[in-house]
């Protein structure tokens, strides 16, 4: 999990009543300082109508600066001071659990029941079947018990829009408003108010304290309200009966939404929030958009049994859905658990199933990954253009036997016309080899060329697993080149990105049931001393998930033409023992295995060792010249004066450096050291206490 504060979500748990006037101040310059709107503000404030003042937010928005360093991180501390713990952005779906993880859940993004758009919508009924009263009085004894405290209203106003919003609210004792309805005639007596058929009429469905309507006056957290006003009530009305949500109430809104009173059963407000959050992430996953301002526990929904506008607010069920919050979401976590079953070894041991055929003898098996890697303009493309026909020809890949059957190479890079040029050209080379491919052979070979229509492989995906269906054929592989071009937006050195890009293959493979075969660049920068594995540009995971991991490195070897050059594979293997590498040369359009090339590398080795030796032999000799005749020059200069050849006096003749090395004591002890540089002309006698030097030619000729 990131450390960024997620600042909607973190809203959408804080309750803006809880907030005093510079706490909601705060949290105004938060939303501010972090690139939000003023309409992000005013949203969360309306959530406490009793403050809540229209065009406030606007006015005071326009008095924010960024002097005072208020930022997410004080949204943040104002949550947390309210018992809300802040949202975090998440970094892609990597959920990780800590050792404080009280249950082990599929987190609500994640959870697939519906689909909307194959769910069948539910007719809503425009009339009430009973008396007002009575759907009020069915409610009540559904949702509350005897003792609680029930809060309406039936004042509203309407705000710049032209919505009717409500204010105030009255407090009653279920029973006793029970008994009111029984009593009275008609609903607006037993409500003790006047309504408005323009507005209609609220009510909460949490029981409160009878002192106000407030998230601290609520005194029991047992449901919260789920509406939405992105899909029709029909549509929304059944998706709430697929989801089989535990509804103590569902209630048209006389509106554009159906509200479902959902069953919660909290034990406080923090694990109320918890499990609304949880609640809308599992509706918004199935494509109920929830409004996220009815989080609140305190918050009204609308009172059965009262006309709003030309249409009623009608109590369409009761008691529908699973029974309890626990019972709904176990079966949802039933319904999200698609692992397999665990197995048992005493159950295996003795009826162990098959192995997958070996597709490339000794390398890959069919239904696994295998990623070939290199650098740039290694001839990859060649490489698995070769794959493709040894697959379909049931021939021989690099020296490897591979197992003939269906190959479709899913083409991102190369036109069209020059693909089918290359894959001609390079049958007709191997026909000195080989045999050009015969009828069955080239019906083996499929091809999907999308150069211009490259997209992410989450976007590719099932379509090719499509059209692979359509065709009805077995294909045992299929590769994919470049790897490069259906990457999207995943970061190649974000390992969370690479492991989902690839999770994607393995969605193909197990579908399909063939091998996912594809390539990749080589990193920047030397290869030497990486393991095969390590070498693909980007993540470790690139070269750690696939079953087997093949690197192109280039050889130093003598070519027998100037069109040819020399490449070593190796491989990383997870499902058998790695065989030695293979030397190979490229000459276009072909790769031909020479186990020459391992002793063509070792005697270009040795040449280049010998020519380095050579090299270095030749600039000692010159630096040990360039050394004596500087000692010479200096003790004849000396001899000139009428001085020994002490190291001082030495030192005063000699040039600040020779052969680019600074002449100190040292080094001229060093120098004058027969066993360290026995090519020196002269030695130091340390009796003598100067140095000796050798006679040179001229004083040998002339019997010196």
């Amino acid at each position: 999990m990131s450390g960024k504060i997620d600042v909607l979500a973190t809203l959408d748990a804080l309750d803006p009543s809880a907030c005093d006037y510079e706490e909601w101040c705060d949290v105004g310059m938060a939303i501010h300082a972090e690139g939000l709107s003023v309409a992000d503000w005013d949203a969360w404030s309306r959530r406490d109508p009793t403050r809540y003042h229209p065009g406030e937010c606007e006015k005071k928005w326009k008095t924010f600066g960024r002097e005072r360093g208020i930022t997410a991180g004080t949204l943040a501390h104002i949550a947390r001071s309210k018992g809300v713990k802040p949202a975090h952005v998440d970094d892609g779906n990597n959920y990780v659990f800590g050792w404080d993880m009280k249950e082990a859940v599929v987190p609500g993004e994640q959870i697939r029941i519906v689909n909307p758009e194959y769910t069948e919508p539910e007719d809503i009924p425009q009339s009430m079947e009973t008396e007002p009263k009575d759907q009020l009085a069915k409610y009540l004894q559904a949702l509350f018990k005897p003792g609680e405290f029930v809060n309406y209203t039936t004042e509203a106003y309407q705000d710049e829009s032209g919505k009717w919003k409500p204010i105030g609210g009255i407090s009653m004792e279920r029973d006793k408003l029970l008994a009111r309805l029984n009593d009275k005639k008609d609903l607006e007596t037993a409500l003790s108010s006047s309504l408005d058929a323009n507005a209609g009429a609220w009510i909460c469905a949490n029981p409160l304290d009878g002192k106000g309507r407030k998230n601290e006056n609520v005194t029991d957290f047992r449901y919260t309200l789920a509406e939405s006003d992105e899909l029709e009530p029909e549509a929304q009305l059944g998706i709430i009966r697929k989801m089989k949500l535990p509804c103590a109430a569902i209630v048209s809104s006389g509106g554009k939404s159906v509200h479902a009173i959902v069953r919660i059963d909290a034990e406080n407000l923090h694990e109320y929030q918890e499990r609304v959050d949880e609640l809308h992430k599992i509706l918004n996953g199935n494509g109920f958009k929830c409004d996220k301002q009815t989080k609140n526990p305190s918050r009204l929904s609308r009172m059965p049994g009262v006309k709003r506008g030309d249409k009623q607010q009608v109590l369409i069920d009761l008691n529908c859905g699973m029974q309890s919050w626990h019972e709904w979401y176990e079966w949802v976590q039933d319904l999200a658990d698609d692992l397999p079953d665990i197995e048992t070894w005493d159950d295996l041991a003795d009826n162990l199933p098959e192995l997958a055929p070996e597709l490339i003898a000794g390398v890959l098996r069919q239904g696994h990954k295998m990623l070939v890697s290199g650098p740039s303009k290694v001839g990859k493309s060649w490489l698995l253009i070769e794959l493709a026909r040894a697959i379909a020809t049931g021939t021989d890949w690099i020296g490897f036997d591979c197992k003939q059957g269906h190959v479709l190479y899913v083409n991102l890079e190369i036109d069209r016309a020059s693909f089918l040029h290359r894959i001609n050209d390079l049958d007709e080379h191997l026909a000195e080899r080989f045999e050009r491919m015969d009828a069955k052979s080239r019906k083996n070979l499929h091809i999907l060329n999308l150069r211009g229509h490259a997209a992410s492989i989450s976007t590719l995906a099932p379509r090719i697993i499509r059209k692979v269906q359509k065709t009805g054929l077995d294909v045992s592989a299929i590769i994919v080149d470049p790897l490069y071009k259906v990457m999207g937006n995943a970061d190649e050195n974000a390992a969370g990105d690479v492991a989902q890009f690839l999770n994607v293959f393995d969605h193909i493979a197990e579908t399909v049931g063939c091998s996912m075969v594809y390539c990749h660049h080589f990193s920047k920068g030397a290869q030497d001393g990486k393991r095969t594995l390590d070498m693909a540009s980007g993540s470790g995971v690139f070269g750690r998930d696939p079953d087997a991991s093949l690197a192109i490195e280039p050889v130093r070897a003598e070519a027998p033409d100037d069109e040819s050059s020399a490449w070593r594979v190796s491989f990383t293997l997870r499902e058998f023992r790695e065989p030695a590498p293979v030397t190979m040369w490229f000459k276009w359009p072909c790769h031909t295995v020479d186990e020459d090339i391992a002793e063509l590398e070792r005697e270009a080795s040795e040449k280049r060792s010998e020519k380095a030796s050579e090299r270095n032999r030749n600039a000692a000799s010159g630096a040990h010249e360039n050394i004596n005749g500087a000692l010479r020059v200096a003790a004849d200069r000396l001899a000139e004066q009428g001085q020994k050849t002490t190291l001082k006096n030495l030192l005063t003749m000699l040039p600040p450096k020779v052969n680019g090395w600074d002449v100190s004591e040292k080094k001229l002890r060093k120098w004058l050291d027969a066993k360290q540089c026995p090519w020196c002309v002269a030695h130091y006698d340390k009796n003598l206490k100067m140095a000796i030097f050798d006679p040179s030619e001229d004083e040998i000729l002339t019997g010196f």
